[in-house]
């Protein structure tokens, strides 16, 4: 594994790699946001911002001082919030503040989808 994420613009087919090596485990999901060009990666254990231009980690977020594990994620497109399940808890993220804006006891959560609108969460 060489720790690089490929990040492709489909309307020129131009490749950019970006080397995320500040992670200690795999990716599992990824949300890139052109507008505030962040990249927010989810390992099992971290919940981080990127810079998509430099690759460099902007901070991590965890509602738990402790740490958090990660079931899911998702962020809006505009890159301003997010949401994640992490160790039974259901959080909503203000990106910007890089604080939760709302936290809620949720079990068994698989996967968050995000309302057309982007006004609402919707857990499966």
């Amino acid at each position: 594994m060489d720790k690089t994420t490929k990040v492709w613009n489909l309307q020129n087919a131009r490749e950019k790699s970006i080397t995320i090596s500040q992670l200690d485990k795999t990716i599992e999901m990824m949300h890139i946001s052109t507008e505030t060009q962040l990249i927010m990666a989810q390992t099992r254990t971290q919940l981080c911002l990127f810079d998509i231009r430099t690759g460099f980690m902007l901070g991590q977020l965890s509602a738990n001082p402790h740490g958090s594990i990660y079931q899911c994620t998702a962020m809006c497109a505009n890159g301003l919030f997010a949401a994640s399940a992490e160790s039974g808890n259901l959080v909503l993220w203000d990106i910007e503040e890089r604080k939760p804006t709302f936290v809620t006891p949720l079990k068994n959560v698989f996967q968050l989808l995000l309302h057309t609108a982007e006004t609402m969460v919707k857990q499966n």
